[in-house]
C-alpha cells in the first residue's frame, strides 16, 4: 500500500512533537534537579544504593555531573535523590538515604539562606569531610559550606 506525501508530513510531524515533548521534559527533570557542593571540599553530595539494601549511602564525591549527584528539594522539606529515588536522613549521628516516607522529621531540612543545611528532627547541619563523609553536626560547629 503507497502512502500519500500527506500521510509521510503527517507521520514526519507526530515524530517531531514526540520528539519535542521528550526533550522539553528531559530538561525540565534537569532544571527541577540542584547538586549540593560542598564550598570548602568542592565535592558534591551523591548517593549510592546497593542492591537488596534499603539503607544507601550518603557521601561527597568530586562533581561529575551524574544524576547520583542530581537532587530535588521538595516542598515537602525533602531532599531526594534522582537517579536512586531515595530521599535524605539522618539520625543525629550519620547521614543516609532510605525510601521517601515524608512523615518523620528525620528526612525534613531546610537552609538557613547562608549554606547551611539543616535537619528537622537533629537540629543538627549537614557537614562532609576532605575524605568525602557527609555527616550531621551543631551548626556552631566550622563552616556554611554548600552551594549551588
Amino acid at each position: 500500500m503507497k502512502r500519500s506525501r500527506k500521510q509521510e508530513y503527517g507521520s514526519i510531524d507526530i515524530m517531531l512533537l514526540t520528539i519535542s515533548i521528550l526533550l522539553a521534559l528531559s530538561i525540565s527533570m534537569q532544571v527541577d534537579g540542584r547538586r549540593f557542593k560542598d564550598g570548602l571540599t568542592t565535592k558534591c553530595l551523591d548517593n549510592v544504593v546497593k542492591p537488596k539494601v534499603s539503607k544507601g549511602s550518603a557521601h561527597t564525591n568530586p562533581c561529575n555531573g551524574g544524576s547520583h549527584q542530581n537532587w530535588h528539594w521538595g516542598k515537602d522539606h525533602t531532599i531526594k535523590n534522582f537517579a536512586t529515588g531515595q530521599c535524605l536522613e539522618a539520625d543525629g549521628k550519620t547521614v543516609y538515604t532510605m525510601s521517601c516516607h515524608g512523615t518523620k522529621t528525620s528526612q525534613k531540612w531546610r537552609g538557613d539562606g547562608a549554606g547551611s543545611i539543616i535537619n528537622f528532627a537533629s537540629k543538627k547541619c549537614l557537614k562532609s569531610s576532605m575524605k568525602g563523609l557527609a555527616f550531621p553536626q551543631d551548626c556552631s560547629i566550622g563552616r556554611k559550606a554548600w552551594l549551588e
